[in-house]
């Protein structure tokens, strides 16, 4: 699942989320770690849970549902420095 970049070990795992139609909220699930590498870039941070679990963690995230190995545009993957999502458009222009 794609999650937020923790800043120290002891921090909980956040996992990120994306309106979805009508304003809704859905986590965002991979079948695999190749498939969210595809779907959201090499610098995506994840963390690997089984499908048995993934409706407790859309319970707790407060997600209304989930979206199953989405691909994210390039434009808004994640950039090689934190959690900052860098615009390959914007680096063109300049």
């Amino acid at each position: 699942m794609a999650s937020r970049r923790p800043t120290s070990p002891d921090d909980e795992v956040v996992l990120e989320l994306r309106r979805i139609d009508q304003g809704r909220l859905a986590v965002m699930a991979y079948s695999s770690l190749d498939a969210l590498v595809e779907c959201c870039g090499g610098q995506q941070p994840w963390v690997a849970t089984t499908p048995a679990e993934l409706d407790d963690w859309v319970r707790r995230s407060e997600a209304d549902g989930f979206l199953w190995d989405a691909e994210i545009p390039e434009e808004h993957q994640h950039g090689p420095f934190g959690d900052d999502v860098i615009s390959r458009k914007d680096d063109e222009d300049a």
